[in-house]
């Protein structure tokens, strides 16, 4: 594995992360009985509609599980990651590094902090990169 795929592990799982939630809401709305389409599928038969709440709840607790999963694993790996980070030594390094792959933020708004351009930018993550041990067991 490269120092970049190791480092954006952070960033892939906050985006599942979020996927999930939004996919909670939507649930969790669904168990509810408050969700419109779910309003709009009702059919005369009581028992149809308890059981798809019944359905949607059960997937709710499930989701939940993962979640609680990811972000356990999300917590874990931002440490690694962070350890990893600051244990280059070089201070410009150290802040482009946490910029970018602990804070998620864009090469612009890197840019536009450091006050470089990006070119530059990019040559200080070429740099920095070379410098990032990954561990054997991650590879």
């Amino acid at each position: 594995m490269k120092s970049r795929d190791y480092l954006r592990r952070a960033f892939e799982i906050d985006r599942r992360l979020q996927a999930r939630y939004r996919r909670l809401k939507v649930l969790e709305s669904r168990a509810s009985g408050s969700y419109s389409k779910a309003n709009e599928e009702m059919t005369s038969h009581p028992l149809y509609v308890k059981s798809r709440m019944e359905e949607n709840a059960v997937k709710v607790l499930e989701l939940k599980d993962l979640i609680e999963e990811d972000e356990n694993t999300l917590k874990q790996v931002r440490t690694e990651i962070k350890n990893a980070i600051y244990s280059i030594g070089n201070e410009t390094y150290i802040s482009l590094l946490d910029m970018r792959y602990l804070q998620y933020m864009s090469w612009e708004e890197i840019c536009s902090q450091f006050g470089f351009c990006l070119s530059y930018v990019y040559r200080l993550h070429g740099n920095a990169l070379e410098l990032i041990h990954v561990p054997e067991d991650i590879q």
